[in-house]
């Protein structure tokens, strides 16, 4: 193999990056290139995360070596071949004080070579797709020496920021915040979509692409057909409570233990998020779970959701999931939904107190719904002793009494999306 060939022509590739249009991502400000520690990057293909790192050592202008293992001539790359592409990388670039290993999980053994790159003072930063291989091998063999940076398609906010929209002022601009919501979303976040007349072309293909290489190439799984099944289904189900020996017989698979593990690579490889059921007791917290996707495009147009797709409360309900997870990544609250007498989507757990209670409802012109939705807020507070509620819509905004003396407060998404609380 001329590793020196690969790396050249990486480096071409890269002169590409240099014209791009690029969105400031909040990520950015976690990337501590003067640490001795690997700043690693993890999430879903496609969310920026190479991007990310380029734009981050460009910016601080650092002579950096890149070298993308997700290149069809790195395949199946043994440890002991890495020397051999390490001196190609001298060879191109000459000196250099960071590295940049794009897509690292292809590589077995990845970690050993990591781990002998940062003894000998070179500054790295690392991005995977997959987060059991990368989280377990990190703790195992990089204990104490990686900076895990978790990294999302775009948010809402990064959507309108990549659009180069300004913070809505006026009674118009809030219009448009509405309109640009409604195309956040069908469209969702993953950067390469937004410049697409059609998205459908590119999300099927990458959720198919995420599939067969980062699951069905990855993972034991004999009978790939079953294991697709599951996967649309749960892709047809998304906010919704997962009875894993129920979505078994569904498929004539006898064993929970087998769902278990497809629901499991599915969320590994970034296309599910899990959410539990919230108890006050720890070990009832892990025994109910709700999926949600890691993009509103995969609920637009991923498997076979084109043609069916998911009602716009789900929609709704899927992106205020993603934005709270974003928030818990950076604050300091745990993230549960209830389920008692009524069902509340969402609920903060923070300091061993329920914080607030969010319910989310597309539409409550119609009096009726609005009082399930505020009943369900109000039976909450009761058993959980919180009086923090909130009503998420799509336009309505205001305050409603719930009964008991309780208030709730209603807010349309778009302008809780932008708030940064």
């Amino acid at each position: 193999m001329d590793y020196v060939r690969v790396v050249a022509d990486q480096k071409e590739e890269l002169a590409v990056f240099a014209n791009r249009r690029l969105c400031a991502r909040e990520q950015e400000s976690r990337i501590d290139l003067d640490s001795d520690q690997a700043q690693i990057v993890i999430g879903v293909r496609r969310s920026g995360k190479s991007t990310l790192c380029q734009k981050v050592l460009r910016q601080n202008g650092v002579g950096y070596a890149y070298v993308n293992f997700d290149d069809e001539r790195l395949l199946g790359l043994k440890p002991e071949a890495l020397d051999s592409l390490l001196e190609a990388l001298y060879v191109v670039y000459g000196k250099f004080t960071h590295l940049f290993l794009d897509e690292i999980q292809n590589v077995e053994g990845w970690h050993l070579f990591v781990n002998r790159l940062l003894r000998r003072g070179v500054r790295l930063l690392l991005t995977g797709s997959n987060a059991k291989l990368l989280s377990s091998e990190l703790s195992t063999h990089l204990t104490g020496r990686f900076n895990q940076i978790e990294m999302f398609p775009f948010s809402f906010s990064e959507f309108r920021l990549f659009k180069g929209r300004h913070v809505p002022q006026s009674t118009l601009d809030l219009a448009d915040l509405r309109t640009d919501y409604q195309e956040y979303e069908m469209r969702g976040g993953f950067p390469e979509v937004q410049t697409l007349q059609d998205p459908r072309a590119y999300v099927r293909t990458l959720y198919e692409s995420i599939l067969l290489r980062d699951i069905l190439q990855r993972y034991p799984i004999k009978y790939a057909k079953a294991f697709a099944d599951v996967a649309n289904a749960i892709a047809l189900g998304y906010c919704q409570e997962v009875n894993f020996a129920a979505l078994g017989r569904s498929f004539s698979i006898r064993s929970v233990h087998t769902i278990q593990n497809y629901l499991a690579y599915l969320e590994r490889a970034y296309l599910l998020i899990p959410l539990h059921k919230f108890s006050f007791k720890a070990k009832i917290r892990i025994r109910n779970v709700k999926y949600y996707a890691v993009d509103p495009a995969l609920m637009s147009y991923a498997g076979d959701l084109a043609a069916s797709g998911p009602n716009r409360g789900w929609r709704m309900e899927n992106i205020v999931f993603l934005e709270l997870n974003r928030r818990r990544g950076r604050g300091d609250f745990e993230l549960y939904y209830y389920k008692g007498r009524h069902e509340v989507d969402f609920v903060l757990f923070r300091n061993g107190k329920v914080a607030q209670l969010i319910q989310v409802a597309y539409d409550i012109a119609n009096e009726r719904t609005l009082r399930r939705e505020l009943t369900a807020l109000a039976c909450a507070s009761e058993d959980l002793g919180c009086d923090n509620l909130l009503l998420i819509t799509l336009a309505d905004e205001g305050r409603h009494d719930a009964g008991n003396g309780r208030q709730v407060d209603v807010v349309p998404i778009a302008r809780w999306l932008l708030d940064n609380k």
